[in-house]
């Protein structure tokens, strides 16, 4: 069966995309009455929200070394991204798309401490494409993207590579051990999916894939992200008013979580209307783009 862009594999078509709801009680924050009651957004808030943070004084979890690989092809109206969606098992991102990737193994080599973009990382996301996808790449075909760092604040955390690939041929064939959908979508409709509360994501998927939307062909985003140094984010999460927000490296709140404070910014405000993305080194900034 051919799929038109965007279309979602036949066993999902006709389902219902928001997941399960979040528990109030583990939604404690104001953040809960922000969102309604079946709006997958819930469900990011909950993972993320700092007061989900860890008890009492304890250290912040060690990052799990992590690869992911986002997947773009040419459409036939836009650049399309794959996606694919946790299943129910996959805690703690069950009913998040996200892009096909996983936690590296002994298998795919060693991750030396401090080390920057290490060959492990293009093994594990090569191999967790295939596992997930059926997909095959080489690990030549990989462009570093992104690197990610885990709030200290979350219970799970991961240090993720992101890579960059053009899709290669065959068809999706979906393991359903960890995912149990997947969709080639273009980044706009995700976003503005995402909006409407009808697909979920985390940051770093939000990010790449708000990115993404600079570009308008496969050729064009692996020239541009070749010739540039892959980014890195290390969040700290901090309010905003009444807002959740995400502090980068060189926002000028990400030491002391002010928000208010004077220089440039680099943030993420989750609200209830859309998500917020600032990108400004110079001056207080404004919005790079709200889907």
């Amino acid at each position: 069966m051919r799929l038109r862009p965007g279309q979602l594999t036949p066993p999902v078509a006709s389902a219902n995309l928001a997941p399960r709801k979040a528990s109030q009680r583990l939604l404690g924050s104001a953040l809960i009455h922000a969102f309604p009651t079946d709006s997958p957004l819930r469900e990011a808030i909950r993972v993320i929200d700092p007061s989900m943070k860890r008890k009492g004084n304890a250290s912040a979890a060690i990052p799990t070394p992590s690869a992911t690989v986002i997947l773009i092809r040419d459409g036939q109206d836009e650049l399309e991204t794959l996606l694919v969606r946790r299943n129910s098992g996959a805690d703690p991102f069950a009913g998040a798309w996200v892009f096909p990737g996983g936690a590296i193994e002994t298998a795919d080599g060693p991750v030396p401490p401090g080390a920057a973009w290490p060959p492990s990382a293009r093994s594990a996301a090569a191999r967790e494409l295939f596992e997930e996808t059926g997909l095959r790449l080489s690990t030549d075909d990989l462009v570093p993207f992104a690197e990610w760092t885990s709030p200290p604040t979350m219970p799970h955390r991961f240090l993720t590579w992101f890579f960059l690939a053009a899709a290669p041929s065959g068809a999706v064939q979906l393991s359903r051990q960890e995912v149990d959908a997947y969709r080639w979508i273009s980044p706009h409709r995700v976003l503005a999916a995402h909006r409407a509360q009808s697909m979920m994501l985390f940051p770093p998927t939000w990010i790449s894939l708000h990115e993404l939307t600079a570009v308008d062909t496969v050729l064009q985003a692996l020239r541009r992200y070749a010739r540039r140094p892959p980014a890195v984010f290390a969040p700290r999460v901090g309010a905003w008013e009444d807002d959740l927000c995400f502090f980068y490296q060189e926002d000028a709140a990400y030491a002391h979580l002010d928000a208010e404070r004077p220089g440039p910014r680099h943030r993420l405000r989750i609200q209830r209307d859309g998500w917020r993305y600032e990108r400004n080194m110079e001056a207080r900034g404004g919005d790079i783009g709200r889907p």
